[in-house]
Order: C-alpha cells, then sequence, then structure tokens
C-alpha cells in the first residue's frame, strides 16, 4: 500500500481482489465438476458396453449350454448302436483272422 492512498481506495482495491478470487475460485470448481461429470459419463459409457458384451456372452454360453446338451442326448441315443458297430468290428477282426489261418492251412495242404 502507499501512503498517498486512502482506506477507501484500500478497501475498493480489497474488494476487487476478493470478486476476482471468488470468481476464479468459482471457474476452478466448474471446471472440477465438468471433469468429474465427464468422468460420470465415461463411466456410465464403459458400463453400458460391458452389460452388453457380457449379455452376448451369456447368450451365447446359453446357445453353448443348449447345444451341448443336444449332444449328450445324441450321444445317449446313439450309445447302443456304435457299442453293435464294436462288436461287428471286433467280430470281423476274429473272422478275418481265421480267414488268415484258413488261407495259410489250405496253402500247406496243396504243397
Amino acid at each position: 500500500m502507499e501512503a498517498a492512498e486512502s482506506p477507501n481506495g484500500s478497501q475498493q482495491n480489497l474488494n476487487e481482489l476478493a470478486v476476482d478470487m471468488f470468481k476464479k475460485s468459482a471457474e476452478y470448481i466448474e471446471a472440477e465438476l465438468a471433469v468429474a461429470q465427464d468422468d460420470y459419463k465415461l463411466l456410465a459409457d464403459l458400463n453400458r458396453e460391458c452389460d452388453m458384451t457380457y449379455a452376448g456372452l451369456r447368450k451365447i454360453g446359453g446357445n453353448l449350454n443348449k447345444q451341448l446338451k443336444e449332444m449328450t442326448e445324441k450321444h445317449a441315443a446313439l450309445k447302443p448302436y456304435l457299442e453293435m458297430i464294436d462288436s461287428i468290428n471286433e467280430s470281423t477282426s476274429k473272422l478275418e483272422a481265421v480267414a488268415y489261418m484258413m488261407d495259410a492251412y489250405s496253402k500247406r495242404l496243396e504243397v
């Protein structure tokens, strides 16, 4: 303060500085609130995207579960036929072995 300043002049200066300080404080707080609001909007968007992604994954999981049940039922229905095929394959292998033995025996008889 200069010595020539009057008390009213310094009071006026203080008032102007206080008003300026409050304006700048208000601007700062508004900027901080805008950043927080933008962060909130971003989080809400991310949450919405995650929700949609998980809904899609849930649907895929449900479809896979349904298909697995259907495949299990089909396998159970085919199991007796598969066992018959295994039995026929085993019998065929035995028959083939007997045929080779008979072929070898008939070749020995020819000699």
